[in-house]
């Protein structure tokens, strides 16, 4: 999805994707090693919880839910 590390790109399956959804990514994907998969729910924290701070502050209603929502993905993980 870009040309950084492939974490920052696999952030989306972290919060975006329910974990029923992220399993079959990943069964396509393939495997990643626990490190990449830390930097990805890493990134997929720090964004949704940068725009849940933002979208409060800012008054956006639909992001402040779409990123929470996110924010509990990746955090919840599995």
């Amino acid at each position: 999805m870009c040309r950084s590390d492939p974490a920052v790109g696999l952030s989306v399956a972290w919060s975006f994707l329910d974990a029923d959804a992220r399993r079959s990514f990943f069964d396509e994907y393939g495997a990643i090693d626990r490190a990449r998969e830390i930097r990805a729910r890493g990134v997929a924290l720090f964004l949704s919880a940068y725009l849940v701070e933002w979208a409060g502050a800012e008054n956006v209603p639909a992001v402040l839910e779409t990123a929470s929502a996110g924010l509990r993905r990746a955090a919840e993980g599995a």
